[in-house]
């Protein structure tokens, strides 16, 4: 899937670099922006790497034991 995926501009160090250059005002918006293309682009990805006979979904995306602030280890994988 990954092979399949495109990179969506602008990217996080982008609006970042925009935020402080002043060309960008609304950093939410902007990083709300990125966060909806970014989905629609997996989603895409997704779409095309099936047709190609991948076997992957979003659910691939899910980890359900990740704590915030915490490694994630190899045998959380499990």
């Amino acid at each position: 899937m990954l092979a399949e995926t495109r990179d969506v501009h602008p990217d996080p160090g982008e609006i970042v670099q925009a935020v402080l250059t002043g060309s960008i005002k609304d950093y939410k918006a902007a990083f709300t922006q990125y966060a909806d293309k970014a989905k629609a682009e997996r989603q895409r990805a997704i779409g095309a790497a099936k047709k190609k006979g991948a076997e992957v979904s979003e659910a691939d995306w899910v980890f359900d034991n990740w704590e915030p602030g915490k490694d994630y280890t190899q045998a959380q994988y499990k």
